[in-house]
């Protein structure tokens, strides 16, 4: 839905063509039970409200590369959708220090982590460039510092 500083396509085309079929898909899905998590690469930052108020429960990635601001995002939607990132995949993910990796760890903690609704992930999906030993840190890190309450 997003690329580097905006959406794909404008947000009035979104809320025309797009929110109302996501929202009557969404809450067909509800109905039955299900929940959703919403994956967005890009800036969607002109429609956080239009995602959240769509029935997503999640969204996944704020990718900060693209312009996405994670205390921004927590502010606006952070009471109806957990939030699913935001630790940067494309540069501190591949960086041999991995002290840098536990920081940006910390930092979404401290960010979003206030109250719940946040999932510690990347902004990013993890790609070839990323060293295996540095997804398994990032994991190991990521339970260290995060605090989790069984989901419901």
């Amino acid at each position: 839905m997003g690329m580097n500083g905006s959406t794909l396509i404008s947000p009035e085309q979104l809320r025309e063509f797009f929110f109302p079929a996501m929202r009557r898909q969404f809450r067909t899905w509800k109905e039955a039970g299900g929940r959703i998590l919403l994956h967005s690469c890009g800036n969607v930052d002109a429609v956080l409200e239009d995602l959240a108020d769509s029935g997503i429960d999640a969204i996944n990635n704020i990718q900060s590369g693209a312009g996405m601001d994670l205390a921004r995002v927590k502010q606006r939607i952070g009471e109806k959708v957990t939030i699913v990132g935001n630790v940067d995949a494309t540069g501190i993910m591949c960086q041999p220090d991995q002290s840098l990796i536990a920081d940006a760890i910390q930092k979404v903690i401290d960010i979003a982590g206030q109250d719940g609704g946040l999932i510690i992930a990347t902004d990013h999906s993890f790609h070839g460039g990323i060293p295996t030993e540095n997804v398994e840190f990032f994991i190991r890190k990521a339970i260290e510092l995060g605090s989790f309450q069984r989901c419901e």
